[in-house]
């Protein structure tokens, strides 16, 4: 664990939802410990794992028992999981980190200085790199972007994802936390509950992420009647999105447009994944 010399400004929790990720999850720590900014509690919940997860968690409370805390969600979903470890925290913002993720040298004192210059900030929406790593010796690279539009950013999913975005803690607090129903999007429907209340969002486009898709990861899609989960998951959300839209009054042709184009997308998409699968 590096020192550090200077005050600190703000306490940053992390919470790791913790499912069957024995190979990951000390990677996962490794990257918050080793943050040149330092992090104040890590929060571990371990949701219904059968490996030896709960081994390697007992393990990183022994080597840090100040910092590392671990609390068990009996109930499955990321969401709860991520609920409860954000009932018990007390950084002023929150790293939500999934455990097959981890965050690159300086994320944290990076997006701590913007929040410096822009303090009233509830949300660092913030751009990650998507590694695929199911075959490790093939792996596949993508860009998650932010859009400076941060309507287009909620529509086109790009807005940041869970892991690389910050998030106040008072703030997640005073919009309930996140929707223990919703099972995939997650944290867009809570960014959108962040636009539809008027918060504050800095937009971050240095990249400081790593996203890993893995057949562990708990946001697994490698299942045909998960893909049509997530398509109603999706469709859902963008319903929800052009009403707040609506409301608003900032439902212009261009944002219907867009919506319409990726819901269509999304349908097709995952109905063709779901035959194809049932099909061989």
């Amino acid at each position: 664990l590096k020192s550090n010399s200077f005050m600190k400004k703000y306490s940053i929790a992390a919470i790791i939802p913790a499912y069957n990720c024995q190979q990951t999850l000390e990677r996962a720590v490794e990257s918050l410990l080793t943050q040149t900014y330092p992090i104040s509690e890590i929060i571990i919940v371990n949701n219904n794992s059968t490996d030896n997860t709960q081994q390697i968690i007992n393990k990183l409370i022994n080597e840090y028992p100040i910092l590392v805390k671990s609390i068990i969600e009996s109930k499955p979903g990321a969401n709860l999981a991520r609920n409860t470890g954000l009932k018990i925290a007390h950084g002023d913002w929150i790293q939500l980190l999934d455990a097959d993720d981890e965050l690159l040298p300086g994320k944290l004192n990076h997006q701590i200085n913007l929040i410096t210059a822009q303090p009233g900030a509830d949300l660092i929406c913030s751009a990650a790199i998507k590694i695929i790593d199911n075959d490790p010796a093939k792996n596949k690279f993508k860009t998650l972007y932010v859009n400076d539009d941060k309507i287009s950013g909620l529509i086109n999913s790009e807005a940041g994802i869970t892991s690389s975005n910050l998030w106040k803690r008072e703030t997640l607090l005073a919009l309930g936390l996140f929707d223990p129903e919703i099972t995939s999007s997650q944290e867009y429907y809570m960014m959108l509950e962040f636009f539809k209340n008027d918060c504050e969002v800095i937009k971050d486009h240095l990249i400081k992420t790593n996203i890993y898709v893995s057949e562990e990861s708990i946001s697994n899609t490698n299942n045909a009647d998960r893909s049509i989960e997530i398509m109603i998951n999706r469709i859902n959300y963008y319903n929800k999105l052009m009403k707040v839209l609506k409301d608003k009054n900032k439902l212009n042709s261009n944002y219907k447009n867009e919506i319409i184009s990726n819901i269509n997308r999304s349908y097709c998409y995952n109905v063709i994944r779901y035959g194809h699968s049932h099909m061989s």
